[in-house]
């Protein structure tokens, strides 16, 4: 398999990604790593890493994935599931949000995210995606 173009534009040019402090890391064309620093305005009342910016780091793994993939389409999220395995906790690390593609069609992109904070893992989810025209 070739490698992915270099990353698009618009992954982390504004938006949500920039908003949370979405930073891209490595990208092979069936894999890609993200990471975010886990800021005290992100955590839940007990204190830990909220549902819903989990969730969104894990969906912007998969986003810098399907991104080098796209070739002047378009994608958005049709549907995703998450486990959350473990809470994450401020002063243990940085999240590190990775995604692996599991298929890759002309109108539909399925891809599989796992977030860790140092050797823990915190959730594993299943996304799925539209593909459409530029």
């Amino acid at each position: 398999m070739t490698d992915p173009p270099p990353v698009p534009h618009s992954f982390g040019a504004g938006g949500i990604h920039a908003l949370l402090g979405i930073e891209p890391g490595t990208r092979s064309a069936d894999r890609a790593e993200v990471r975010m620093e886990l800021h005290p305005r992100f955590l839940q009342e007990e204190g830990v890493l909220q549902g819903g910016i989990a969730s969104a780091l894990a969906d912007a793994a998969c986003v810098y994935l399907l991104e080098g993939h796209l070739g002047g389409t378009h994608l958005t999220s049709i549907e995703f599931k998450v486990n959350f395995l473990a809470a994450g906790r401020p002063g243990e690390g940085t999240l590190v949000a990775s995604a692996e593609l599991v298929k890759l069609g002309r109108r539909v992109a399925v891809s599989r995210a796992r977030i860790q904070q140092g050797e823990r893992a915190l959730l594993e989810g299943l996304f799925t995606y539209l593909i459409y025209p530029g």
